[in-house]
């Protein structure tokens, strides 16, 4: 969009403040979160009550403050409506079906560049063989992420507290070719799912067209003759090589903000990592490390978003003392 081609110049906004008065907006009906991190769940809120129509792509929102989010979205009637591509093909099979017809969700998952890999071709890969995602085109926070499989570690927190439903009940699977978005299973044995290319346009478009369906000119729909989606597979997901998702199963069952917890060390770990300052394995042992070294937080019922976000940088600004304190200015 060219700036000489409105009729008004637009007010550029930033920070804190700069979030607040977009999120609370009087004209605005909906509103699109899509701020990397934790940083993102102050505006959430703050259009969540409200009563907006909330356009989720920021998933540390729901994992670091999912029982404080889903209770104000119920409280103040505002509806959350996924962004992300595996949740918005989940939420699209939902529509219209009876929670007690529901059995089990399958979270998609390209498996990242690093599919295959042993643990010890892991210890030595690089920042630049970690940004080289096979399918989609992202930023640097979430590729990352991607490729360690703690972005799918987050999805699977999401998902608990989006759909609500048990943890035991959400499976990840390798489809390789990001050809198809997500699962759900029903309790008839019927699988449904939303096939698609690898391209954030569709559940964008869903997100703001919902509840109407618009004519999708500038988006490529699913072609089955097409030659790249002649082939369809998957694989289980190894865990022991990547234990990004055994330690998000960790955070859920532990409770209060144990999933916090796991979010601020993933964060702190994707920075230290991304300014060359750890190898891409001990992402993993900050994350269980912090799990650890928390576990008092997680018998902590989930507090105002001024103590979530001091407890939040605390828990990176410990992490950063460990291993690069000069970090810790970023906070």
């Amino acid at each position: 969009l060219k700036i000489s081609s409105c009729k008004k110049y637009p007010e550029i906004m930033y920070g804190r403040t700069g979030n607040s008065a977009v999120a609370t907006c009087p004209e605005a009906d909906t509103v699109v979160a899509a701020i990397v991190g934790f940083a993102g769940l102050e505006a959430v809120l703050e259009a969540i009550r409200l009563g907006r129509k909330i356009a989720l792509a920021n998933k540390e929102t729901l994992v670091s403050a999912g029982d404080l989010v889903m209770n104000e979205a119920r409280r103040h009637h505002a509806s959350i409506i996924p962004i992300d591509s595996e949740h918005s093909a989940i939420w699209q099979c939902l529509l219209g079906r009876p929670r007690e017809s529901w059995d089990r969700i399958y979270l998609s998952c390209s498996g990242g560049p690093f599919r295959g890999f042993s643990r010890k071709e892991l210890e030595t890969v690089t920042l630049k063989d970690a940004l080289k995602h096979p399918n989609w085109d992202m930023g640097a926070k979430i590729t990352i992420d991607s490729a360690s499989l703690m972005n799918k570690g987050l999805e699977i927190i999401e998902a608990y507290w989006l759909f609500g439903i048990a943890e035991e009940k959400i499976d990840v699977v390798i489809q390789p070719q990001s050809l198809i978005h997500s699962m759900l299973s029903f309790i008839d044995g019927n699988v449904m799912g939303v096939l698609g290319p690898p391209d954030m346009k569709q559940p964008i478009h869903q997100a703001l067209a919902f509840p109407e369906i618009l004519k999708r000119d500038q988006i490529n729909a699913f072609d089955p003759f097409a030659p790249q989606n002649s082939m369809m597979s998957f694989e289980r997901p190894d865990e022991k090589t990547f234990p990004s998702l055994c330690l998000a199963r960790e955070a859920i069952r532990s409770g209060g903000l144990a999933p916090l917890v796991y979010n601020a060390a993933n964060e702190a770990a994707n920075l230290l990592f991304r300014n060359e300052r750890i190898a891409f394995v001990t992402i993993f042992d900050i994350v269980a490390n912090a799990l650890e070294e928390f576990h008092n937080l997680a018998s902590m019922k989930v507090a105002s978003y001024d103590d979530m976000i001091t407890i939040h940088q605390k828990i990176m600004a410990v992490i950063f003392d460990q291993y690069a304190r000069d970090l810790r200015q970023l906070l």
